[in-house]
């Protein structure tokens, strides 16, 4: 079994990566802000250099504006919610089809785990299966709006892609704030630090060990104990809590049952199991 190194892995904080989500969820207003402040800082440039006697042919401004109106914002939202709610890897994304997903129950299904997801998550995958008029056998990720509204088919996003974007709009979702590091949002934008903090929730939730390698889709269940371990330095329990804490939820019986399924109540978007 290869192991897995707690510095090898990166984490953010829960209320971080809800301020990405809602950010993407709707860009526009943190856009428009950063566009007139742009605007500010463009026509500094250009009083600048017309002081300097630079003719006005020959004035250049180097202000780069965010595309505010572009239509992949519902595409990329979708993925990192999915990628969020469900802790799924990318592969797992790259394989999911429109038929998987099931929004009058609210409900995905990845292999064989069916997750709960939201109600912003069904009403923005709603918008974009009509967009992109997406037939039941088709892959979410085949297509989707590009940088300038023309439809793109492609078979699948890669890390990089994912990762690169990340990287973008973390700088504008945190423009105006002078408070964070913004080494540890770069160092941090990566779509697997949403299944990592994601394990953590859980567990700070009163997830199990075994509970949490189904949710995760893992086969050994000695691959969660990193997180536990993480766990145990950022929350206020102890690897002595979390053994307690499996042996009370072994015996655990408030459970909500659906169909033939058990799902853990957490209070959060979970996994049928």
């Amino acid at each position: 079994m290869n192991k897995v190194y707690l510095r090898e892995i990166a984490f953010l904080r829960v209320e971080d990566v809800e301020q990405f989500l809602n950010y993407l969820y709707n860009p526009k207003t943190q856009l428009n802000k950063i566009r007139e402040y742009l605007d500010i800082l463009a026509e500094a440039q250009i009083q600048e250099q017309r002081q300097k006697g630079v003719p006005e042919k020959d004035i250049k401004v180097t202000v780069r504006y965010p595309n505010v109106s572009s239509k992949s914002y519902t595409f990329y939202y979708c993925l990192f919610e999915i990628l969020w709610e469900t802790a799924c890897k990318i592969s797992e994304l790259n394989n999911l089809r429109v038929e998987n997903i099931d929004l009058d129950k609210k409900q995905i299904k990845i292999y064989k785990r069916i997750y709960k997801i939201s109600d912003k998550l069904c009403e923005k995958l709603n918008i974009l299966f009509y967009r992109l008029n997406l037939k039941p056998n088709d892959l979410i990720v085949n297509r989707y709006w590009g940088a300038n509204s023309e439809r793109i088919e492609r078979k699948e996003v890669s890390v990089q892609a994912l990762s690169k974007y990340m990287k973008r709009h973390f700088k504008y979702c945190w423009y105006f704030d002078r408070e964070i590091d913004p080494k540890y949002l770069t160092q941090r934008a990566h779509p697997y630090v949403l299944r990592h903090t994601k394990a953590v929730q859980l567990i700070s939730a009163g997830m199990t060990r075994e509970e949490l390698t189904k949710f995760l889709g893992l086969s050994d269940i000695r691959l969660v104990e990193c997180y536990y371990k993480y766990a145990a330095t950022q929350i206020n329990i102890t690897m002595e809590d979390i053994e307690i804490q499996d042996n009370i939820s072994n015996s655990r019986s408030s459970v909500n049952i659906i169909g033939n399924n058990q799902v853990t109540n957490y209070g959060i978007s979970g996994l049928e199991f």
